[in-house]
């Protein structure tokens, strides 16, 4: 993916078609750019796509559960 194309995401449908097309691909910085727009969602969405909704999942089970799984040092 282009990183061009990655930071001029106009929509929730595009960046979820990417999102999943990232997921797909494997693509990591992808997947890293894009995560940043999830600071910018409703917190009501719901990915219609499942691969997104998987990973939004994951994210927000990590950021639900971050004090129980790293120590303070």
């Amino acid at each position: 993916m282009r990183l061009e194309e990655l930071y001029n995401v106009q929509s929730l449908d595009e960046l979820e078609l990417l999102m999943d097309e990232a997921i797909k691909n494997k693509d990591k910085v992808a997947i890293l750019v894009l995560t940043d727009y999830l600071r910018w969602i409703p917190k009501d969405f719901y990915p219609k796509l499942p691969n997104v909704r998987e990973y939004m999942h994951h994210v927000k089970y990590l950021i639900d559960n971050c004090n129980d799984l790293v120590e303070d040092g």
